[in-house]
């Protein structure tokens, strides 16, 4: 179930982000976030791994935002 909330966050978030609204990074962190622990619970390391990167590539760009 986290794995399915966290694909509507993460749409959501990149829906904002195409509409140039840095608030839309929230719902990519929180996707992000449900992928880490869904990924824990069900022992997916690898794809644990990478939501970990995409989490920090999206705290990056949240920071980075108009500079």
């Amino acid at each position: 179930m986290l794995g399915w909330l966290g694909n509507v966050f993460i749409i959501a978030g990149l829906w904002g982000v195409g509409d140039k609204n840095r608030r839309a990074l929230w719902f990519s962190m929180a996707g992000e976030v449900c992928y880490i622990i869904h990924c824990y619970l069900v022992k997916d390391w690898a794809i644990f791994a990478a939501a970990w990167i995409f989490l920090f590539m999206v705290v990056r760009a949240y920071v980075k935002w108009g500079q």
